[in-house]
């Protein structure tokens, strides 16, 4: 018994540590989430700083990543590139990173940062990043098909968008628009009530 007892006390602290290893971590996810609140609570107050610091004691927490895209978004007009893609490339395909991804489309064609708009655009059912992707393409090396894709939308019967201008300025310089193809135009949008869209065509 002895030898036993004494094999026992030795194995002990072996067999806590297989122990704490083999229990559920609800207490760190408790943890976790007071992190969260108090990093949420900050940024409420304006406290961005003290967000970041607390947001990082929880990287893999799952509503960090709201945290983070919420203190991107407050330093938007100063924000740089490298933050914004490091956030996409680990939100990839998810709600949250598609929101950023519009946000910082918004932004970068605010600052007419034309190449980075480019790298950073996947097709969107937004009429005025549509047309932002189309002037991003005005500004570089022109692909083939860029003015049947500014006919493809000037076909559309949307109403008139501001940042479609400089495209379908372009498209009407071209010459492949003839009479026909401009009443015809300009009838649908009158049928559909946009006489203003009408006039701008």
């Amino acid at each position: 018994m002895n030898l036993l007892s004494r094999l026992l006390r030795a194995l002990a602290p072996c067999l806590v540590l297989l122990t704490l290893a083999a229990a559920p971590r609800a207490d760190t996810g408790e943890t976790e989430r007071a992190v969260f609140q108090r990093a949420r609570a900050a940024q409420q107050r304006g406290d961005f700083a003290a967000a970041r610091a607390l947001a990082a004691r929880i990287p893999d927490y799952a509503l960090t990543p709201w945290l983070i895209h919420e203190d991107l978004v407050k330093r938007l007009p100063t924000l740089e590139d490298a933050e914004v893609s490091a956030f996409l490339e680990t939100q990839a395909d998810t709600w949250l990173g598609e929101r950023l991804r519009r946000t910082w489309l918004r932004e970068l064609a605010r600052r007419e940062r034309w190449q980075d708009f480019l790298r950073h655009y996947r097709a969107q059912d937004d009429i005025t990043l549509q047309c932002q992707w189309l002037v991003a393409r005005l500004r570089g090396p022109r692909d083939a098909s860029l003015m049947d894709d500014i006919e493809r939308l000037w076909q559309r019967d949307d109403d008139y968008v501001a940042a479609c201008a400089p495209a379908f300025e372009q498209l009407y310089a071209s010459g492949r628009l003839d009479d026909a193809r401009l009443g015809t135009r300009v009838e649908r949008a009158m049928e559909a009530g946009r006489g203003g869209a009408a006039n701008d065509i």
